[in-house]
């Protein structure tokens, strides 16, 4: 399945942190529980358009997007062997649980820079 996903430029490992490993607290801090395993996920989007047209809703919403969720769009294939994914929502948005010793790094490659 192809997917989408908010990198830096150069690709590399940090890219490829689920937010509730980044920001901990973000977990403690919720009661629900379907959000807290979303938080433990990658979030990725089945296309280029989707991805972009959440960015651009994101970046009306947050100052300095590019700065935390990332300055560059990805794309990568991912397989049965690599993870799980979740159903992709209306708005394109899934998330991707990689399996245990799975690095996705070589596995995405920059599309293009998100606009400022």
């Amino acid at each position: 399945m192809t997917a989408y996903r908010y990198v830096f430029s150069p690709v590399d490992v940090d890219g490829f942190i689920p937010q509730g490993m980044k920001s901990p607290g973000r977990i403690s801090a919720s009661n629900d529980n379907q959000f807290k395993c979303s938080l433990m996920g990658l979030s990725m989007f089945v296309s280029q358009h989707d991805a972009e047209a959440r960015f651009r809703y994101l970046k009306g919403k947050y100052k300095n997007l590019k700065k935390t969720l990332g300055s560059h769009l990805a794309v990568g294939q991912l397989t049965p062997s690599m993870g799980v994914a979740s159903v992709a929502c209306s708005s394109g948005h899934f998330d991707f649980f990689e399996f245990q010793g799975i690095s996705l790094v070589g596995d995405f490659s920059i599309v293009c820079e998100l606009e400022d």
